[in-house]
């Protein structure tokens, strides 16, 4: 039985955004962890620690306004520690070495994925697959454009619900409950743009506390729903053909 896992974090230059690029793209002393790396494949953008240099160069770049003691509007540095780079991953619930790459399902859902980190998050500075652990899986890097006056408000559903409570001045019980909520929706939109299509649930067994015969009534649920969905499309596209013959 399939549910799905899609996880997105935050970094900065001071909190191992360099480690994560290093390793998605597989450099040695950050692949360890890895029996048999295997170098990644590119989907879109660049390699990472190409990304990871456009990171580098954009927080150098970018500048905060900022108050002084005395009243008067200044320009500083951006800190070390502000968070410069988004890595979100999603993976696919089939074993790595039961996978055909080229099975058109698998494909179906690297772009629908790929798709709705786009919408969410803008365009990747790097998005690659990794076929080399248990599951494969997709990471998706990229960055505000500090430049432009960009924050991670700006990319992050998370950070941006906090922004519209009132940023330092709201309560943090407050921010974290917007927090929780703004990524609970992120997770039930994932499952409505890509998961349901492949009849991948929500969340799995133990943290539903289901029974399997429960459990197994979900799946079979989920499954009806993929084939309506499947029917759907293949109307839709039947209706473009005709309309351009």
């Amino acid at each position: 039985m399939a549910f799905q896992f899609v996880h997105v974090s935050t970094y900065s230059v001071k909190t191992g955004g360099a480690g994560i690029a290093a390793e998605a793209g597989r450099k040695p002393d950050n692949s360890r962890h890895i029996e048999n790396p295997k170098p990644p494949v590119l989907l879109a953008g660049v390699q990472p620690e190409i990304a990871w240099a456009e990171v580098e160069r954009r927080h150098g770049a970018a500048r905060d306004n900022i108050t002084l003691k005395s009243g008067k509007p200044a320009e500083r540095k951006m800190r070390r520690d502000e968070n410069v780079l988004l890595a979100a991953v999603a993976s696919y619930p089939t074993p790595t070495e039961q996978l055909n790459p080229d099975d058109e399902t698998f494909l179906d859902w690297k772009q629908r994925t790929l798709d709705f980190f786009k919408e969410v998050h803008g365009e990747p500075l790097t998005a690659i697959l990794h076929l080399d652990e248990t599951h494969p899986h997709i990471h998706f890097l990229t960055a505000p454009d500090l430049e432009a006056g960009q924050r991670m408000k700006d990319i992050h559903p998370g950070f941006q619900a906090k922004a519209e409570l009132g940023g330092r001045n709201a309560k943090a019980i407050a921010k974290n409950h917007a927090w929780k909520a703004a990524m609970r929706e992120y997770q039930d939109n994932y499952h409505e743009s890509v998961s349901q299509h492949f009849a991948h649930l929500r969340l799995g067994p133990r943290r539903q506390r289901l029974s399997t015969p429960e459990y197994k009534a979900q799946q079979a649920e989920a499954e009806r729903i993929q084939k309506r969905l499947k029917a759907l499309d293949f109307a839709e596209t039947q209706q473009r053909s005709e309309f351009h013959q």
